[in-house]
């Protein structure tokens, strides 16, 4: 009779334990499908927005042309203007104060 019970308590545990590891499994895939489903996102709305500055600064540069009389000055500028741009991007990178403007953007995009 004692063997039994044990026999049914080594079953029994050994089947909250398969149950247990099932569980784990599933929300293993769950946290990963959303942590995926984020990714896929963030990079969504980066290639969106890499290509707008794209056709935004073709634009500007055509019509500063036009604007200047000019087949190169508006190349020129906003060529200037986007080195600007990566020289404070990269200054914000180095400094300490950037760092946290940068860590807080990176969390307002990744957040929930």
């Amino acid at each position: 009779m004692k063997i039994e019970s044990i026999d049914k308590l080594i079953e029994s545990i050994s089947g909250y334990l398969e149950t247990r590891l099932e569980l784990v499994k599933l929300e293993v895939r769950e946290e990963f499908a959303g942590f995926m489903i984020k990714t896929v996102m963030v990079v969504m709305v980066l290639m969106l927005a890499m290509f707008f500055v794209f056709f935004a600064g073709i634009g500007c540069a055509f019509w500063l042309n036009d604007l200047l009389h000019s087949e190169y000055l508006g190349w020129l500028i906003v060529g200037g203007v986007f080195l600007l741009k990566i020289i404070s991007i990269l200054l914000l990178k180095f400094t300490e104060s950037g760092n946290r403007f940068l860590s807080r953007i990176i969390e307002f995009l990744v957040q929930d």
